[in-house]
């Protein structure tokens, strides 16, 4: 799509609902602003093939820049979501709500006062969004609310990331490295990985600060052995400044996930463990580049009973290619059968860096995405599962969401405040993101790929980046 925008810059938000509505549509947008004094319009003029659409929309603005800027680029949205919905055969589900993490507008607006009503009409009446996404946004925006209340100064959760992968799913493209890689970089990876969590602890003792969670991601952390998950662990304990609330390893692929792994894992205090079958549809296991059969996965779920983890969670993903909405359903059922304590299911994107992308797969219609995930909540609402964080990506079939459900009392409180930006989260690791909040907002990102963060310089400069934040 052709974008062109005069009068403002606001060209990134007509991108961004034209790549989610019409996704690889070719046409031209254009997009007219006029301003008088405190008044704004927009003009839309939207042409796809030999059909134009139209949309308008207007706005006052106040003189505070800040948010007249957020009105400015919520008209501009308006008016090209008019335009391109005569496209549509319905209205989308999410409207031209087009953000990460939708459930923050209703956190402010709970934490401002406002009531859960008035919430749920802000995201109809704004951005358009149906009454049942809105119903989701204050499910999930409540518990974000909730964990924002608890957090005390110098509260903190740290992630560290293991960018290696057996091999590459078809789907991904997150930063990983496949196949012979870890035998390349895997150790001196590790110990790279111990230094930067040796400053992290230089810096948490120095403050006095306390690490509520602990989240090891991947990647296949479990890809290590035994006694390197003992001293990473180790190592991040005592980042924390002792034994966290919570602590989560994401073990991933069944085919790394061994006895003597999990118990190194219970041994160094991890309470919650990630299982990731993805589907228990072993034809679709292969086409999708998961080298492990639905057998490897039961097997590994009950390992991982076994060694005594009370908290494990399974992911699924709705729309892998090739499956209907019997076999999403069955996939389901048998997850469910398990009882795992959370179940997050996930709607799949199609990213440019994938192979997937590359080899042009049908993505699932919104149809049916829209059946897997009606059955989703229907089925986990129904054995007492609720959605307790959720969030949306660019490229996901429909533009459709991700969510993670619950059993009572049983959330995992990092991926809380990782999606809704709640509190300090330190990160170590490649393509690693540090992100602060109790002071004004701040990134610090570590390079992305293995082989860059391994060149890269130690840690002493970073170390002073983050006291500086601080103000020490």
């Amino acid at each position: 799509m052709r974008i062109e925008i005069t009068g403002l810059d606001a060209r990134y938000t007509m991108e961004q609902l034209c790549s989610m509505l019409l996704p690889g549509a070719d046409g031209d947008c254009v997009c007219r602003v006029t301003c008088r004094d405190n008044r704004r319009s927009a003009a839309v003029r939207l042409k796809v093939g030999e059909r134009t659409t139209r949309g308008a929309a207007r706005c006052t603005v106040p003189p505070d820049p800040h948010t007249a800027v957020n009105l400015e680029r919520r008209m501009v949205a308006r008016a090209t979501y008019r335009a391109i919905c005569d496209y549509l055969e319905e209205r989308p589900q999410w409207g031209m709500l087009s953000g990460v993490r939708p459930a923050k507008l209703v956190r402010a607006h709970l934490e401002q006062g406002g009531s859960a009503r008035g919430a749920a009409g802000f995201l109809r009446r704004e951005y358009d969004v149906s009454p049942e996404k809105a119903a989701l946004c204050l499910e999930t925006g409540r518990v974000a609310a909730a964990l924002n209340r608890s957090f005390r100064p110098g509260d903190f959760y740290l992630y560290a990331h293991v960018p290696f992968c057996p091999t590459r799913c078809s789907y991904c493209s997150f930063i990983t490295a496949a196949g012979d890689a870890f035998a390349r970089w895997g150790g001196d990876y590790f110990r790279r990985l111990l230094d930067e969590l040796s400053m992290l602890r230089r810096l948490t003792e120095a403050r006095g600060m306390y690490g509520r969670g602990i989240y090891i991601g991947g990647g296949t952390p479990a890809i290590y052995s035994p006694e390197e998950l003992t001293a990473l662990c180790a190592a991040l304990t005592a980042a924390c400044g002792g034994n966290p609330e919570e602590f989560t390893v994401e073990a991933g692929r069944p085919d790394a996930i061994t006895a003597e792994k999990l118990s190194a894992l219970r041994r160094g205090g991890v309470t919650r463990i990630c299982v990731n079958p993805q589907t228990m549809n072993d034809r679709t296991l292969t086409l999708i580049g998961r080298a492990h059969t639905a057998e490897d996965t039961r097997r590994a779920y009950l390992l991982a009973r076994e060694a005594g983890f009370s908290t494990i969670n399974c992911d699924l993903i709705a729309g892998l290619p090739g499956e209907s909405v019997g076999d999403f359903g069955e996939s389901l059922q048998e997850i469910l059968s398990w009882d795992p304590e959370n179940i997050t299911v996930h709607t799949l994107a199609i990213k440019r860096g994938s192979s997937m992308n590359a080899a042009g797969v049908r993505q699932a219609s919104p149809e049916e995405l829209r059946e897997m995930l009606a059955l989703t909540e229907d089925t986990l609402r129904a054995a007492g599962y609720t959605p307790y964080y959720l969030y949306r990506q660019k490229y996901t079939g429909g533009g459709f969401e991700n969510i993670g459900w619950a059993k009572p009392g049983r959330i995992c409180r990092y991926n809380v405040a990782m999606m809704e930006e709640i509190g300090d989260i330190f990160s170590a690791g490649a393509g690693a993101v540090t992100k602060l909040t109790s002071r004004e907002f701040a990134r610090f990102s570590n390079p992305k790929y293995p082989a860059e963060y391994l060149a890269a310089d130690g840690f002493d400069a970073r170390y002073r980046e983050l006291l500086a934040y601080y103000g020490d």
